[in-house]
């Protein structure tokens, strides 16, 4: 496993995160909130075989992702017993990432070519424009 010192020596952007209860419980109710607000979507399969491995994983790893009350009346968020989580603190920590990049609003304007006849939509018979 690369640290954080030789990712960055390889100038790469990297942004710690420390696990704490508070932390995780932060990045795993965006999570939440996300699938709940449709802001977040998993595909039903993938286009390999690896890919439908990994999204049927990455289900059963979320179905068996369970909040515990503590003691101290605070949750903890964890996999039940004999499960993983590396898969949802994955996800967890790339939506927060993702979620928190700042974007800059385009419009795109789509230009039918001339020779277009009513209804032909194949793609070679469009132009593209970026508007910033």
């Amino acid at each position: 496993m690369l640290g954080s010192s030789v990712l960055r020596e390889q100038t790469m952007h990297v942004k710690e995160f420390t696990f704490t209860n508070d932390s995780k419980a932060r990045i795993v109710t965006d999570l939440c909130l996300a699938f709940e607000q449709r802001k977040l979507l998993l595909p039903k399969v993938g286009r390999t075989l690896d890919e439908n491995r990994a999204v049927h994983n990455l289900e059963m790893e979320l179905f068996n992702f369970e909040p515990t009350l503590l003691n101290s009346g605070k949750l903890r968020y964890e996999a039940a017993g004999g499960y993983h989580d590396d898969l949802v603190m994955a996800l967890c920590l790339a939506y927060s990432g993702a979620s928190h990049v700042p974007r800059e609003p385009f419009v795109e304007v789509i230009e039918l070519s001339p020779f277009v006849r009513g209804g032909d939509t194949r793609e070679g018979n469009f132009t593209w424009h970026r508007i910033r």
